[in-house]
């Protein structure tokens, strides 16, 4: 059996767990505990690889994050290793790392290490990033490259209460190339709100790039950070709202602010669009049927981001009727709890041809 650690948002750990079970049923799936809400524990019968096919196969919606455990060792005894070699604290680790690192396909890809917490270890943070670079230190000593921004190979170490699950696997395995899933954007001045990064990290999650659309629609827009995005991109964009947009964003010469609601505007529109977003704070099945008619502004084959808000009951319930809405007129539906989504999805798709 390979135990392995999963992750989702902390509300969504019961669907997370659902998926995990059913893709995982024919190797045996077993949750062995919840570190907390939101990270698990599990063990299936296989190698790692296997068992990250099986889930990337299922194409899992609240599963954010997974890596195989290899290692279990004390925070403390590992942190506070004075010096490195055979008789280190952590050389099980160090040693277990380099090896298995060496057997993998592509041993001489770069690595990084991704070090982050669950629990009360969070009071240690200086300990934690002497750990990563002592693992760090000896990997390159050892002629491996790091590479932290784009790994093939990754070291993942999770520290739960003074407790460390470690394990080493490729990154495309990991489902995420962050540490847990949690991914991370800059937040510089030009920023209008966070909602910015949902986009963002949709398009990267969905694989779509943003500079290749022309004209956008961006429904429920207020306070404009979408709108703001998609300019910067390069798109055209018209921002619907009754409400006002930031100063910021009615700056950008790409934005045309249309004070009026989405189902007005789409009776008396006359343009088309390549893409169509829609953020707005409504019921999930009411927002796809906005979405499934505003499909006659597209052009063919244009494409749609939209987040569905779920709520704190029968969720998966929610999210399956507004995707049946939206499946009468969009095709290669893809939905996804990102990380900076909250008590949403963000669904992803084009125009049915």
């Amino acid at each position: 059996m390979t135990k392995f650690i999963f992750t989702s948002q902390d509300d969504s750990w019961d669907l997370a767990l659902a998926e995990a079970r059913e893709s995982l049923k024919p190797a045996g799936f077993s949750l062995v505990r919840w570190l907390c809400r939101g990270v698990g524990l599990g063990s299936a019968e296989g190698g790692f690889s296997d068992i990250s096919k099986a889930v990337r196969d299922s194409s899992p919606i609240f599963i954010r994050h997974i890596f195989p455990v290899d290692y279990e060792l004390d925070f403390f005894a590992a942190a506070s290793g004075a010096s490195l070699g055979e008789n280190s604290n952590i050389s099980p680790l160090l040693t277990g790392a380099a090896e298995k690192l060496g057997r993998m396909p592509s041993p001489e890809k770069p690595f990084s290490v991704q070090v982050w917490e669950v629990g009360s270890s969070n009071d240690f943070f200086p300990m934690k990033g002497s750990l990563a670079r002592q693992i760090c230190d000896y990997l390159e000593t050892r002629g491996f490259t790091q590479d932290a921004k784009n790994p093939v190979n990754v070291i993942s170490i999770l520290i739960d209460n003074n407790h460390i699950y470690a394990g080493v696997s490729a990154a495309y395995d990991n489902l995420s190339a962050w540490p847990g899933g949690m991914r991370r954007f800059g937040r510089g001045e030009e920023r209008i709100s966070r909602a910015e990064f949902k986009l963002l990290e949709a398009a990267e999650v969905f694989s779509m790039d943003l500079s290749s659309f022309n004209n956008a629609l961006d429904l429920g827009a207020a306070p404009g950070g979408w709108s703001r995005v998609l300019a910067e991109a390069g798109a055209e964009v018209c921002a619907v709202d009754p409400a006002e947009l930031s100063e910021k964003v009615s700056a950008y010469p790409g934005i045309r602010h249309y004070k009026t609601t989405a189902q007005e505007f789409a009776r008396k529109n006359t343009r088309a669009f390549d893409l169509i977003v829609n953020d707005m704070r409504m019921d999930a099945r009411e927002s796809a049927e906005i979405m499934l008619g505003a499909a006659e502004m597209l052009t063919e084959g244009g494409a749609i981001v939209m987040t569905l808000k779920l709520p704190e009951a029968k969720k998966r319930a929610a999210m399956d009727r507004a995707l049946a809405v939206l499946e009468k007129g969009y095709e290669g539906l893809r939905a996804k709890q990102l990380f900076h989504n909250r008590s949403e999805v963000t669904v992803a798709g084009r125009k049915r041809r």
